[in-house]
């Protein structure tokens, strides 16, 4: 069951990529290429093994903390 809920929120999301694409164009690049991550990271999950996924599940859990930390903190500091 929980690989039929990723594969909705993955065409989901990528249906809010389309969206964002045709409102803003200048965003194409970013949104094609998070379209391309999203559609690897759904395929890999829903072909592989339950001890492989969980291993790049703790992965990309933790890059998206260590990613939101940094964005904080450029944030904090006014680079953004």
């Amino acid at each position: 069951m929980i690989r039929e809920i990723l594969l909705g929120a993955g065409i989901t999301y990528l249906v809010i990529l389309v969206i964002q694409i045709g409102k803003r164009p200048s965003t194409a690049l970013g949104a094609l290429a998070a379209a391309s991550l999203i559609l690897i990271a759904t395929g890999c999950y829903w072909y592989s093994r339950h001890e492989s996924v969980h291993k790049w599940e703790i992965v990309m859990l933790w890059a998206a903390i260590l990613l939101f930390v940094i964005y904080g903190i450029m944030k904090f500091l006014g680079v953004l």
